[in-house]
């Protein structure tokens, strides 16, 4: 019976988040990571939608089920560099160099027809390889930009969130 209500309870507070999030990409063939694959345009296809369910899930977990979030992707720039490796296929090397992740997109936050906040914003991560309070899953594709963009989305909107120091 107890373990019930605990489960009930935690699929209650699971769910007590239900925002949504709008995603667009703005001139996508213009991004520093764009056809830089020999895979191209499929390559950078996968990219585009993983970024916009991580925006999506994102939203879902830490704003109000009547807030919606807009935002247009200006740049992505992927951890690591690729390179040619043995039998013709590239790989993405890491160094944790000048191969650091980035992401800038502009955002608008809305409750219906209220603003709530708005702004621009450019996320580098510069220790993308040090394991942090936000680690990456390793085997997860764009980990490091799945957790760049978590860690912003928990300090600019999950308020009931520990702060970084």
């Amino acid at each position: 019976m107890l373990r019930s209500l605990i489960l009930i309870a935690a699929l209650a507070a699971g769910t007590a988040h239900a925002g949504t999030a709008q995603v667009r990409f703005i001139d996508p063939d213009r991004y520093a990571d764009a056809d830089r694959s020999a895979f191209g345009l499929a390559e950078r296809q996968r990219t585009l939608e993983a970024i916009e369910r991580q925006f999506q899930a994102l939203a879902a977990r830490h704003l109000g089920a009547e807030q919606t979030l807009a935002v247009e992707v200006l740049d992505i720039d992927l951890a690591g560099e690729l390179r040619m490796a043995r039998g013709g296929h590239e790989t993405r090397v890491l160094k944790g160099g000048a191969d650091i992740p980035r992401i800038e997109f502009r955002y608008r936050l809305q409750r219906g027809d209220t603003l709530l906040a708005s702004g621009q914003e450019r996320l580098t991560d510069l220790d993308y390889l040090r394991p942090t309070a936000y680690p990456a899953q390793r085997n997860q594709p764009l980990a490091h930009e799945q957790r760049l963009l978590a860690r912003w989305f928990v300090e600019r909107f999950d308020k009931s969130a520990p702060q970084r120091q």
